[in-house]
């Protein structure tokens, strides 16, 4: 799976300390690399699954919409316990943005479509009656 940001996004987004505090598991005084991955992962596989039905993923561009997406959804993974207001209220409004684009309120600049169309489709049989008929049977 091809993540859609970096550990050294994740630090420059939030800041060292911040990123210290989260995931420094084992208490050596360095973020575990391990942790940072795994939540970047889980954001990065959360976009995925919300936008797969409408575009191609992995997402050959990443514009900075989506990468504040996975910012914000990584940063809340990070938290062993409950997170911030800040932090979750960061996530639930990119957990909006992501249903947004998987509803096709929302587009994603330079991303490619889904194999085959994701709009529906439908088949009906002529219509039974029109003005025309209307008028001839009135």
């Amino acid at each position: 799976m091809a993540a859609y940001i970096s550990q050294q996004d994740l630090i420059d987004y939030l800041d060292e300390q911040e990123v210290l505090d989260l995931a420094d598991r084992d208490g050596d005084g360095t973020p575990d690399s391990a942790v940072i991955d795994q939540a970047i992962d889980k954001a990065t596989g959360e976009i995925d699954a919300a936008v797969c039905g409408r575009y191609s993923v992995p997402l050959t561009y990443v514009d900075g919409f989506v990468r504040r997406i996975a910012l914000d959804l990584a940063r809340y993974y990070l938290y062993d316990d409950e997170p911030t207001d800040r932090v979750r209220i960061a996530y639930e409004t990119a957990r909006g943005d992501l249903d947004a684009v998987a509803e096709g309120r929302r587009l994603l600049a330079g991303a490619e479509p889904a194999a085959g169309d994701a709009t529906p489709q439908w088949n009906a049989d002529e219509r039974w009656f029109t003005r025309q008929t209307l008028r001839d049977y009135g």
